[in-house]
């Protein structure tokens, strides 16, 4: 009987440059007023969020979760700024 090991390579998210710019104004809200952005309203907002003709700014696809946000975008833009 063999046991498997678990891969080393983690699954990394890709962030559209829509994402980003999006992520980014929420950080910088946060920053300006001194009160964080919650990464699960922001997972909400993102799948709510309508353009100015009404139509959804993100498709389910494009939609991240709030794990998404906390540990792999948030985390690098306050580590950025500390620096």
């Amino acid at each position: 009987m063999a046991w498997a090991l678990k891969s080393s390579q983690s699954r990394r998210t890709k962030f559209t440059e829509n994402q980003k710019q999006y992520l980014n104004a929420k950080f910088q809200i946060g920053e300006r007023t001194r009160k964080k952005a919650d990464p699960t309203e922001v997972s909400k907002a993102m799948r709510a969020t309508k353009d100015g003709n009404g139509e959804r700014l993100f498709t389910y696809g494009d939609s991240l979760t709030r794990q998404q946000i906390s540990s792999s975008y948030f985390s690098r833009l306050a580590a950025k700024r500390t620096v």
